[in-house]
């Protein structure tokens, strides 16, 4: 039997859903590509549209200074102080559009084919961020309010990792001090299947940079003699992996780590689907440490992946040369437990002290990002997972994602907030990818899932039961 509450949600998607796409489209529109400062007079009307639209619905609003993009901070607290307070998060800014011509369509002129909205961004996140911005309006209008008291922080500088953000929210803890945190920012399973995820892991990057001379050698000439950085870059590179376990050599990598209990691993649901789409994208699926499950190791053990390596010419035809220097960029994904700093220095030690003589070494490192993760059988998960049962109609499953969202253990701290990890993205919408795409069915049941999730919430504090 459906849930009455859902069949009138439903029906208020369906009879403004042209106006709805109209204004999805104008948020997709912006080219908020934070990664790229040319973009940064879209970055600034993009997050006046989100500023305007949370002003209109009576929300104060500020602007939080970053390092580059500010964040949009607002609040509605009318509901009072014995009620609870809710912080929900989201990012306005996205990943450029590259390789651009691989777009059947303008990555910046969003279009539906086969009842999927095709932009850069529509799935991350701003489709995600849309729905809860359809709900926030929907209930205002429906209710006048929200039953509970409502924060957003919605930034700008996502996708560079956050850096300005994960220092401020430490200054703004009276600000964000809230019961509950949401993050819309995550995958479901598929179309149908709801899942919410219990567990992100972190990141450290680095930029490595081997140089040996001041300009590219003849290698003819120099060739036998000189050191070519790209060998020297290559060999130490391939020594940081035991490619017969998987396992990563760095000494003190592995330190900290606070390892899943078989119980713990046991409510996750398997990861026989990122297999299935592996092999479907002409991957074997058998990387990582040898000795641990697919469910595991996509995102519960730590990985260091090689993102890049340049030197030297490769354009048409050849250039013999020796190149005088080489770059590889480098990225780890840390779980809880890993101090990001600490693994980073430990990356950065291994390859200048591996590093052969003669080879100038410089390591870069990133803005590092900490794990984060919530319980099970806390409150607001089990709030979450009761509202997907009601708009799918199917029991809500439990993942962990290996992925990063790194101001998320920041806010869960600054906050003082439970986390709940949430989302209605799916594999195949080609997040940072061309053609990313997120169906409109997914649009709906998003809107009518964030507002049960906040319905729920004031439900729970009035004593009704999940």
């Amino acid at each position: 039997m459906k849930h009455k509450r859902v069949e009138d949600l439903a029906h208020v998607f369906d009879e403004n859903k042209e106006t709805y796409l109209k204004e999805f489209f104008e948020f997709l529109r912006f080219k908020s590509i934070s990664t790229d400062e040319q973009y940064a007079q879209d970055l600034e009307a993009c997050h006046k549209w989100v500023e305007k639209w949370l002003k209109d619905l009576g929300f104060k609003t500020e602007l939080w200074p970053c390092d580059v993009y500010p964040t949009v901070f607002a609040q509605d607290l009318s509901a009072g102080e014995k009620a609870p307070t809710v912080l929900i998060y989201g990012h306005y800014d996205v990943q450029p559009a590259d390789p651009e011509e691989l777009w059947k369509s303008p990555a910046f002129e969003p279009c539906v084919r086969d009842g999927k909205v095709y932009a850069r961004g529509a799935s991350d996140n701003k489709g995600n961020l849309f729905a809860t911005l359809l709900a926030l309006r929907e209930m205002q209008k429906e209710k006048g309010g929200y039953g509970i008291n409502v924060k957003l922080v919605i930034e700008g500088e996502e996708e560079i990792g956050s850096p300005g953000l994960c220092r401020t929210v430490f200054d703004k803890k009276k600000e964000l001090k809230s019961d509950y945190v949401l993050v819309p920012d995550m995958n479901i399973l598929g179309e149908n299947e709801p899942a919410v995820t219990l567990g992100l892991r972190g990141i450290v990057t680095a930029e490595v940079t081997f140089k040996e001379t001041q300009q590219d050698l003849h290698s003819g000439m120099y060739g036998g003699l000189a050191l070519n950085p790209l060998h020297a870059l290559t060999e130490v590179l391939a020594s940081i992996r035991d490619f017969s376990t998987g396992k990563i050599r760095i000494p003190h990598f592995y330190d900290g780590i606070q390892e899943r209990t078989k119980e713990e691993i046991a409510q996750l649901e398997p990861a026989d689907g990122i297999v299935e789409h592996l092999r479907e994208s002409g991957s074997a699926a058998n990387g990582g440490e040898k000795a641990y499950s697919a469910t595991e190791r996509v995102a519960l053990r730590p990985t260091l992946e090689i993102n890049g390596i340049s030197g030297g010419y490769t354009g048409v035809g050849f250039k013999t040369v020796i190149p005088s220097s080489a770059i590889a960029k480098i990225s780890c994904r840390t779980v809880t437990g890993q101090d990001p700093e600490k693994v980073g220095h430990a990356l950065k030690h291994f390859i200048i002290s591996h590093a052969p003589e003669g080879i100038e070494v410089a390591v870069k490192l990133g803005h590092g990002a900490n794990a984060a993760s919530s319980l099970i059988n806390s409150d607001i998960v089990q709030i979450v997972s009761s509202a997907y049962g009601e708009v799918f109609g199917v029991p809500c499953k439990y993942v962990v994602s290996g992925g990063s969202v790194g101001v998320t253990k920041p806010l869960q701290e600054a906050s003082g907030g439970q986390l709940a990890l949430m989302g209605y993205a799916i594999a195949e919408d080609a997040i940072h990818s061309p053609n990313e795409s997120f169906s409109i069915a997914r649009l709906k049941k998003g809107f009518m899932n964030q507002t049960r999730v906040l319905e729920k919430i004031a439900e729970h504090a009035a004593g009704s039961p999940m």
